[in-house]
């Protein structure tokens, strides 16, 4: 058995001696010295604090102001067989349909709407004539509608528009004669807009809105005193769900609204009545 001395004398193995000397495959596969150096390499220290990349503060993008217009779009009885095809149309061209309902004037109602004509030797033939059947009204939202939808109507003349501009709406689907049979009537400005949507549809508020005491006053006139009085019943009856009861009291009270007319009930009288003559004709069989 060796001892410890003898061991510690004992040349290395030579074996492990020629796997150290052995280069690497991998190093030399990849050009890489055995040993490493610093060759090639930076010695010095790398100033991270100075290799940033410059900071560029990015431009502010300011958004286009986007301002909305209503104007109001009538389609009049001698073009109602196509307006399905008039508002697909419209809708083409951009414009958003927010309200469309179906009106049969009377005489007295159509001169009231058209009283800026009043006085013309046509006058009292074209009203006649716009109270003959029911006209589709709608109020059409898009940037810059007003100019843009009397664009798209054309010249009020059938006859001028179908030379001048023969894919306008008037030249489509009008008919020559007055100011009845051109098929659609435009608003001529954003006031006559306002005021047209209006007598249609009490309950719009047409834009563009001209200030903020304009929309103030809508507030208060229109939805100040009616929600207070939503409030003051909530104070009254003190509903286990306060949010619920006053949803369900705003669509009680929606102006829009259709109402259902439902036939009395019977009384018992009337009950007791049909059935003695429904006895009476069993017993008469």
């Amino acid at each position: 058995m060796e001892t410890m001395e003898e061991m510690e004398e004992a040349p290395p193995n030579e074996s492990s001696a020629k796997e150290e000397e052995k280069p690497s495959i991998y190093l030399h596969h990849y050009g890489v010295a055995d040993v490493p150096s610093n060759e090639g390499f930076d010695v010095d220290p790398v100033a991270f604090e100075e290799c940033h990349c410059e900071y560029v503060k990015p431009e502010c993008i300011h958004p286009v102001e986007f301002i909305e217009e209503h104007t109001l779009a009538i389609i009049k009885p001698s073009a109602q067989p196509k307006a399905a095809e008039i508002i697909r149309r419209i809708e083409q061209e951009g414009f958003t349909v927010l309200a469309k309902r179906k009106f049969h004037l009377f005489p007295e109602q159509a001169t009231h709407f058209y009283k800026r004509y009043y006085g013309k030797v046509w006058f009292p033939k074209v009203m006649l004539k716009l109270s003959s059947g029911p006209m589709t009204i709608m109020i059409l939202a898009k940037e810059n509608a007003v100019n843009d939808f009397k664009k798209l109507t054309g010249p009020r003349k059938v006859s001028v528009a179908r030379k001048f501009a023969p894919h306008c709406l008037r030249s489509m689907y009008g008919l020559r004669g007055d100011e009845a049979t051109n098929g659609i009537h435009a608003s001529e400005s954003v006031e006559d807009a306002r005021k047209e949507i209006l007598y249609f549809f009490q309950n719009a508020v047409p834009e563009p809105l001209r200030n903020i005491e304009e929309n103030m006053t809508i507030v208060f006139d229109k939805y100040y005193s009616f929600l207070l009085d939503g409030l003051t019943e909530i104070c009254k009856v003190r509903p286990y769900n306060p949010s619920i009861w006053f949803v369900n009291w705003l669509t009680s009270r929606d102006p829009e609204r259709p109402l259902i007319a439902m036939p009395p009930l019977p009384s018992a009288s009337d009950i007791e009545e049909q059935r003695l003559e429904a006895y009476k004709k069993m017993q008469i069989y």
